[in-house]
């Protein structure tokens, strides 16, 4: 007799669906965006009109917590075939050397020594996404605008756009865009990426009519 197919993730212990539970994969304990706009107003003095109307400038703040993340073992531990099987954590200290290392990175944001591979036979104790990654904020992106009447419906607007206007740097995961560490990796718990762009500047002129 023939076996269905499987399709999508399943338990890591069919047996026991409780161990499986933790975070939400988007979980964020903390996202915040914060936006403002300015315009200025059409003067009636002639002069003002010239120098100061019609400019405009918008501004944007986003930071959200870390994402959150699991530690696998990377090896069929359970002998049952289900990947993503988790590790053991034994101790509470989960979270390694937060300073960056000579050649700029975290080598250590996790801690290796808190983490077992499980006993054979056995699946892992430590809790789904139980671990979060981190933080990041965009270091304020900046638009400022000038519309030039022309004639009638035609006008000019002048624009230049900061993204990260102040050039902040926020570190990725040492999952390296995945959502599990993986505990037999000799890259554990080290992160070499970075979340976000740095400092982008574009400048754009358009025609409307």
């Amino acid at each position: 007799m023939g076996t269905a197919a499987q399709f999508g993730a399943t338990y890591t212990d069919p047996t026991n669906p409780d161990n499986d539970r933790g975070y939400c994969d988007q979980d964020r304990t903390h996202i915040a965006n914060a936006t403002l706009g300015i315009e200025t107003p059409q003067f009636a003095n002639a002069i003002l009109r010239t120098i100061a109307s019609n400019w405009g400038v918008s501004a944007i703040v986003s930071a959200r917590s870390g994402a959150r993340l699991s530690v696998i073992t990377g090896v069929d531990t359970a002998f049952s075939g289900i990947s993503n099987q988790r590790g053991n954590q034994v101790s509470d200290s989960i979270y390694g050397n937060t300073q960056e290392d000579a050649q700029g990175r975290l080598a250590n944001y996790l801690n290796r020594d808190a983490f077992a591979v499980p006993a054979p036979g056995t699946v892992g104790t430590s809790v789904r996404n139980g671990i979060v990654g981190p933080s990041y904020w965009n270091g304020i992106s900046v638009a400022l605008r000038r519309l030039i009447s022309l004639t009638g419906t035609q006008n000019i607007e002048l624009r230049i756009e900061a993204f990260n206007l102040l050039n902040s740097f926020s570190w990725g995961t040492p999952a390296a865009g995945s959502s599990t560490v993986n505990l037999a990796s000799g890259q554990f718990g080290r992160i070499t990426t970075q979340q976000g762009d740095p400092r982008i500047m574009q400048f754009g002129i358009k025609y409307n009519f």
